[in-house]
């Protein structure tokens, strides 16, 4: 496309040179020689045939139109990579680059002159095109022609117009205001999307503090858990000790219980030799009398002892009952406390991968915010370079008028 076309594709798709773009329109142009003839031929039997006929000359116009502005966009580039946007539509180029009927009709341009325009670009984009290649062929230097020939032409098409109508604005002041407010629309468009994404990363950073806190908090309650896990451990095992020392006790009074019994019984055996002899032995009867009291008084005594070792020993069991109800007890808070640790570890774990899911999003987040800053960037490289070339246009434009 020449720096003169009145609207740029969509997507960047920006054109080389002159000579790319008289390279592009012979991808779909006739045999070399007589495109003007046959435009010229073209116009004359038009004027001859009827309305119908017409009708299908400008539908086959507007079609070849469609298709070299299909050609245009389907080269590949760094956004549609090869594929031209919405394909499969029919006249999606013409929509494209907004010279579809409908758009020509939103602009205040009506069918029949829509028309006329389109059959302009045939007629005399064909015969350009013929005429360059000639004079290219009979050249010495062909791509120095080119360009000379390529920058008066573009050159002329600026100029020809406001020669003819005095005060009308030039068609490169017309370009150059319509590439000013498309470089304003997408700045804004651009802005918009910047300052969107990043109040999205300041609300990501945000949740992700708040996460950091939640998962300091619930370290700080697993340490408490494991600390009260420790206590209640240790507290078992005091109340284990306590329990086999007074098993001991009690196993101890039941070994001098049957040490008491054992010599109740041999003082039992003794005392029925004594009552047998007691009728050989009148003469001691007194002694065996006194003797026999006494071991009276001491089985008194033994059965005294042996009534409060047996409280000792039902107090032994009930004490030996209340322990081991209160480690039951502890081996209940000890399962509680497990199973809440457990629930904490699993809560940990999910808050864990929430932050991870969280910074892979920010990453996301940060590298779609690097790629519209290079987009930005090389939009406004090639807003330089465009203004740049136009600049050495006005300036070769100068040179000639001079």
């Amino acid at each position: 496309p020449s720096p003169v076309s009145a609207r740029e594709p969509r997507g960047d798709q920006a054109g080389g040179g002159g000579g790319n773009g008289v390279a592009r329109s012979s991808s779909s142009s006739p045999p070399r020689g007589g495109g003007l003839h046959r435009s010229t031929s073209g116009e004359t039997g038009r004027q001859c045939t009827g309305a119908p006929t017409n009708v299908l000359k400008g539908r086959a116009v507007e079609t070849w139109l469609n298709h070299t502005l299909t050609q245009s966009l389907s080269k590949p580039d760094a956004q549609t990579g090869g594929r031209l946007p919405g394909a499969g539509k029919e006249m999606q180029a013409l929509l494209e680059y907004g010279v579809d009927v409908a758009g020509l009709e939103r602009l205040g341009l009506d069918a029949a002159l829509a028309e006329r325009v389109y059959r302009a670009m045939f007629v005399y984009s064909q015969g350009l095109h013929a005429i360059l290649q000639e004079a290219v062929g009979r050249a010495k230097n062909s791509s120095q022609a080119l360009l000379v020939l390529w920058r008066a032409f573009t050159a002329v098409l600026d100029h020809a117009g406001q020669n003819e109508q005095h005060g009308a604005e030039s068609l490169a002041a017309l370009v150059q205001r319509g590439n000013e407010e498309e470089k304003l629309r997408v700045e804004a468009h651009y802005r918009d999307q910047l300052v969107s994404l990043r109040e999205q990363l300041q609300v990501a950073t945000l949740e992700r503090r708040n996460l950091q806190d939640e998962v300091q908090r619930f370290r700080d309650d697993e340490a408490r858990f494991r600390s009260e896990s420790a206590m209640y451990r240790n507290e078992n095992q005091t109340t284990l000790a306590k329990y086999e020392r007074e098993v001991k006790q009690r196993v101890d009074a039941e070994v001098r219980l049957l040490d008491k019994t054992r010599w109740l019984d041999a003082l039992q055996e003794d005392l029925d030799k004594e009552r047998a002899l007691s009728k050989d032995l009148q003469a001691l009867l007194q002694d065996a009398n006194s003797a026999r009291e006494t071991a009276q008084a001491e089985l008194d005594v033994l059965r005294t002892q042996i009534k409060l070792q047996d409280a000792q020993a039902s107090a032994y069991k009930q004490s030996a009952l209340e322990a081991a109800q209160q480690r039951q007890r502890h081996e209940q808070q000890m399962v509680q406390s497990k199973q809440n640790l457990d629930r904490m570890v699993s809560r940990i774990a999910e808050l864990k991968e929430q932050l991870e899911q969280e910074g892979e999003f920010t990453k996301r987040l940060a590298e779609q915010n690097s790629n519209k800053e290079r987009e930005m960037r090389k939009i406004e490289s090639q807003y330089e370079d465009e203004l740049h070339a136009r600049r050495e246009l006005q300036g070769e434009r100068d040179d000639l008028r001079s």
